[in-house]
């Protein structure tokens, strides 16, 4: 059981070197597998995803518990091009999905109030910000990311 309160020192997450990314990726989405080998037609894909994240470990393992999920290259393309897009907070509320299991039901209500919460919401000119978490959840939706 892990117990936190006021007298704790927390401990300070390190990023990850370069070499250690990839690594830590292919464990996640690989786990089922003897080997923890990545096949050739994904590694390439899989290379080019997780150096967008490299040094960061809770992203990395967010993505590799993502890819597990798929294991087909097109899927994996589709996630590329997603990842390759210029808003890291969108970005950052897909990869927050990943934290959930795959075929729950998740209250939209709930999402957009922990998306908030998180501080991955950014208040844009006068709009609030539940309507711009709204914004965020129908991109994704209509990038096919999220049903």
């Amino acid at each position: 059981m892990l117990l936190c309160d006021g007298q704790s020192v927390p401990d300070e997450m390190k990023l990850l070197f370069s070499n250690e990314s990839p690594e830590l990726s292919c464990r996640t989405t690989f786990f089922d597998s003897v080997t923890q080998s990545c096949p050739l037609e994904l590694r390439e894909l899989g290379e080019e995803m997780v150096r967008k994240y490299t040094g960061l470990p809770h992203a990395t393992v967010v993505l590799g518990g993502l890819l597990s999920r798929n294991k087909l290259p097109t899927e994996w393309a589709k996630m590329l091009n997603y990842i390759a897009m210029d808003s890291p907070y969108l970005k950052s509320c897909f990869l927050q999905l990943g934290l959930f299991p795959k075929d729950q039901a998740v209250s939209t209500r709930k999402l957009l109030l922990l998306w908030i919460a998180e501080g991955l919401v950014i208040q844009q000119d006068q709009q609030r910000m539940k309507d711009v978490a709204e914004d965020y959840l129908n991109e994704l939706i209509n990038r096919n990311l999220f049903e």
